[in-house]
């Protein structure tokens, strides 16, 4: 296969209505798709030797689940994968069971799942940011659960970027993990960004993207610790409602 062919996606899943608006999707964004209508199935594609760039799959599915699928790619030929669900409630165990891919929740717009797409294909580095001058948001990826003098060197750096302006919003994406830091590390970074939020003329806002519920859950929490010390936070499980209030605000 060429560069100039497009990447190949398996699509798991067994509603057939689902599996074909994900898989035009899929296409609208360059991709073949291979198509499977359970993770028993997907499988048997892998061991073919097709040069698989993304996987797709749905959790609850017949004959082998989502879950299983994934584990098995894990630990026989790792690939990025998007998890999507019907289930809001999932346990802390199913959580784990994703390992790092991101989860999309059904009904989902095209501009979430590609941007779930652009989260399980991210190479995960310590840090990395980019400023879209257009709308005023700075998306920010982290490494899992960075320390507070992690954040602080994060912000340095966004506030130092020469495309910076005041008032920007600042999606911090969570997408894929599923731990979380402490209460008293976020409080820190709250305080941090307080003193430099003074300064500005017109205040940031504050997004965090927390796809699994007990990540979400927790970055609730720090809600009120922000609004008390004036700072717009808020925390979405969905990356498009996410963006809106980013740009819109209440």
């Amino acid at each position: 296969m060429t560069s100039s062919e497009p990447d190949i996606a398996l699509l798991a899943e067994d509603d057939a209505p689902v599996r074909n608006l994900t898989a035009r999707m899929l296409s609208l964004h360059g991709f073949n798709v291979i198509e499977a209508e359970n993770g028993q199935e997907a499988l048997i594609h892998l061991s073919d030797g097709i040069p698989i760039a993304l996987v797709v799959t749905d959790l609850m599915m017949p004959v082998m689940d989502g879950y299983q699928l994934l584990e098995t790619i894990r630990r026989d030929r790792p690939l990025p994968a998007v998890a999507i669900t019907a289930t809001l409630a999932l346990s802390e165990a199913q959580e784990k069971r994703l390992g790092g891919a991101p989860l999309l929740y059904k009904p989902f717009t095209l501009e979430s799942f590609l941007e779930a797409i652009r989260a399980a294909r991210f190479e995960r580095p310590d840090f990395s940011y980019q400023i879209d001058g257009d709308t005023g948001i700075v998306s920010m990826r982290t490494a899992a659960a960075p320390t507070v003098e992690e954040k602080i060197a994060i912000v340095h750096r966004i506030w130092a970027d020469p495309q910076y302006r005041r008032g920007f919003a600042i999606i911090i994406d969570r997408r894929g993990f599923d731990d979380v830091p402490t209460i008293d590390n976020l409080r820190m970074f709250i305080r941090y960004i307080r003193e430099h939020e003074s300064r500005l003329a017109t205040p940031s806002r504050w997004v965090i993207v927390a796809d699994r519920p007990s990540a979400w859950r927790f970055y609730k929490t720090i809600e009120p610790h922000a609004a008390r010390a004036g700072i717009q936070l808020r925390a979405f499980q969905d990356y498009d409602i996410a963006r809106q209030w980013a740009m819109h605000g209440d």
